[in-house]
């Protein structure tokens, strides 16, 4: 597959850390080229670490950073090592800003007290923003299927445990333990 502006960095008059110096001295053909270059390298990078639908993010602010810090980068180390690092930093740095952007959407404390889970996730969903509803279905995908039944027939559904476990044929107590295990599990993942 051919990617735009993608050529091997292998063909003749390609030497990466040529077209390199030739970025940095702002040379736009050079630096078409060498972001060919670095695509895969990006998209790779992205890919392993974010969601599918934020790669093309990842990748885009990596591009702008490598371009506005070219002039930094040092011919003492592997170039694709370096963007490599970099976007692995970023693609990072894109899933501490999400995890940010849920805790606002769906706060665990205010500042006088905490608040109870319960109320946060019972909270009717009209109540939600878009980004925060699918930062619910984000978390509840991040439970075992059964505590993440639980938990919509519980606090999205309004079932009470001993409802839950007349539908499901299991213990209260083992309604009440799949809860509990779920409710630590989603204040863990919002902690980080």
């Amino acid at each position: 597959m051919s990617l735009p502006g993608w050529r091997e960095p292998n063909q003749p008059g390609d030497d990466l850390d040529q077209l390199v110096r030739r970025a940095q001295e702002e040379d736009h053909q050079a630096i078409e080229q060498l972001l060919g270059v670095i695509s895969p390298v990006l998209y790779k990078v992205a890919r392993s670490v974010v969601k599918f639908d934020n790669v093309e993010d990842v990748v885009q602010d990596v591009r702008v950073y490598l371009l506005e810090r070219i002039g930094q980068y040092e011919p003492t180390g592997h170039f694709l090592g370096w963007v490599a690092v970099i976007a692995r930093h970023a693609a990072i740095d894109s899933i501490r800003r999400e995890r940010t952007r849920l805790r606002r959407h769906i706060p665990f404390e205010d500042d006088e007290n905490q608040v109870a889970f319960e109320e946060v996730i019972a909270a009717p969903q009209a109540d939600f923003d878009p980004d925060a509803r699918m930062a619910l279905e984000e978390i509840l995908m991040r439970l075992s299927p059964r505590e993440r039944e639980m938990v919509i027939m519980h606090y999205l559904s309004g079932y009470s445990y001993r409802e839950i476990a007349q539908i499901k044929n299991l213990s209260e107590k083992t309604v009440g333990n799949l809860l509990a295990r779920a409710r630590s599990k989603i204040r863990d993942y919002l902690s980080r």
